[in-house]
């Protein structure tokens, strides 16, 4: 994600008609004119300093998230007046809009969409945040397909906050209706979170709030606040046990009871309802091309991580279904462990010195993980998926002032603002950058050298361990 300098209008043509209205903003459709990509944008006023101390606090935010289930932020612009976020275009609308159509859910594909918050929230809880305002409002839908085949995307961070296990907060922030009661008693945890996820699945299976609205906020919190609730209605008697114990374990009153995201993904109605992937997501060619995945230098590798980032999600589906196939535990990151499973599962044959590479590659700073982006972009087919339009989404990302070339503050500055953690040093930007100037004879890398890099097959020579190394 970068901080575009340019005018707004200057790099995206703005539909008028709005699609999508909040408290703090209004948000159109915006094609990129130099590659045609479509996006959200989302535009809202400054007002006062705190507002916009606020805004610049949720970009912040939204800039360290990489999660399938979460929303994307590419690029923010600023002018005096407004700040303008260009996020990934969902076109499923919000899950509030097809409740509405759909009344209740059966538990199937209800199980489908609560796996996804939880993996969302478990990762959010997992970096030290929350959200604390989770509501069907703020879950929208990548298209208008079917759920169990949907996919869903946790928006609006304006609430979310910095809670490390065993902190407290004390603001009373949120929807009353999905509030947990410690909210109301301004003294809670990231359970909280949890207890807005109760509600939301109560809603979905049954098509009204466990909370019922009396005439009066306050009568309403009062019943929240005691924990007031009951299966009410004929419709649960249809509902499985196992369902209602989930729910029961999201809405205990006691946080130290409450079910945490990770315990409730582990949940006998999760497994068997939304179970794990078989492995077969995980094809062979997906699984050969993590195992082969080759840079030649930094840029190029951070210039696959900015790809990944970029690419239409309805493009890349197989890939996310892939990783969420591997990432057995559902908290949004993949061990070497959890690669070494898939695999097998997926019947893929491998020596198990090529996933070390692979990890030594992708996470240089040794945190065992990958992460979604370092997945797609080990994953990708470059031959069909790199196609000119996102090379040059790519290339424009790292040129920065748009003269057509990629220069070493450049990519020094895409690599310290990026959405992503780039596994990179600048160092060996420099490095590459002053080789291109001495091949070239002139300064920076033009869009087609950039297009070759990317594209051509590289047939890298082996480390002495086998590792493929980075410049």
């Amino acid at each position: 994600m970068r901080k575009n300098s340019s005018a707004l209008r200057s790099v995206y043509d703005i539909d008028d008609e709005p699609i999508g209205e909040g408290t703090f903003g209004v948000v159109r459709t915006g094609t990129h004119r130099l590659t045609q990509v479509v996006r959200a944008v989302k535009t809202v006023a400054k007002g006062h300093p705190k507002t916009v101390e606020s805004h610049r606090r949720e970009i912040a935010i939204m800039k360290g998230l990489n999660h399938p289930h979460i929303i994307q932020l590419f690029e923010t612009f600023e002018d005096p007046k407004n700040i303008c976020l260009a996020m990934e275009l969902c076109t499923g609308g919000e899950l509030f809009d097809r409740i509405k159509e759909e009344r209740r859910f059966a538990e199937r594909p209800t199980a489908v969409m609560v796996k996804q918050i939880l993996g969302a929230v478990y990762y959010i809880h997992d970096t030290a945040l929350i959200h604390r305002d989770l509501k069907p409002e703020n879950f929208i839908l990548q298209n208008r397909g079917p759920i169990e085949t949907n996919s869903l995307k946790l928006i609006d961070f304006g609430t979310a906050a910095e809670c490390a296990k065993g902190r407290f907060c004390r603001t009373k922030v949120g929807t009353l209706m999905y509030m947990a009661p410690q909210v109301l008693m301004g003294r809670y945890d990231y359970k909280c979170d949890l207890w807005s996820i109760g509600v939301i699945m109560y809603v979905l299976l049954c098509g009204h709030h466990p909370f019922r609205y009396e005439g009066s906020d306050e009568a309403l919190a009062k019943k929240v606040r005691g924990g007031l609730w009951k299966f009410a209605g004929d419709i649960w008697d249809n509902i499985s046990e196992d369902a209602k114990n989930l729910v029961k374990g999201l809405l205990r009153i006691s946080t130290s009871q409450r079910l945490s995201a990770e315990e409730a993904l582990r949940h006998e109605w999760v497994k068997q309802q939304a179970p794990q992937p078989t492995g077969e997501e995980l094809t062979e060619a997906i699984g050969e091309r993590l195992l082969h995945y080759k840079v030649r230098n930094g840029l190029e590798q951070a210039a696959l991580e900015i790809v990944a980032g970029q690419l239409d999600e309805e493009k890349i589906n197989h890939l996310r279904t892939a990783f969420e196939a591997v990432d057995e535990n559902g908290d949004g990151r993949i061990t070497p462990q959890e690669l070494c499973v898939g695999l097998e599962r997926a019947g893929v044959q491998y020596p198990h010195h090529e996933v070390k590479n692979l990890f030594r590659l992708l996470d240089p700073e040794g945190t065992g993980e990958l992460n979604y982006t370092q997945f797609i972009a080990a994953s990708l087919d470059r031959k069909s998926q790199l196609s000119e339009d996102v090379v040059w989404t790519a290339f424009n990302v790292f040129d920065q002032n748009g003269d057509g070339r990629i220069s070493k503050q450049e990519a020094d500055s895409v690599v310290q603002q990026s959405r992503i953690r780039l596994s990179v040093s600048t160092d060996s930007l420099r490095r590459l950058m002053h080789e291109e100037e001495d091949e070239k004879g002139e300064g920076g890398i033009s869009f087609e050298e950039f297009k070759e890099m990317l594209q051509k097959k590289r047939s890298n020579p082996s480390t002495s361990d086998g590792s493929h190394a980075v410049e």
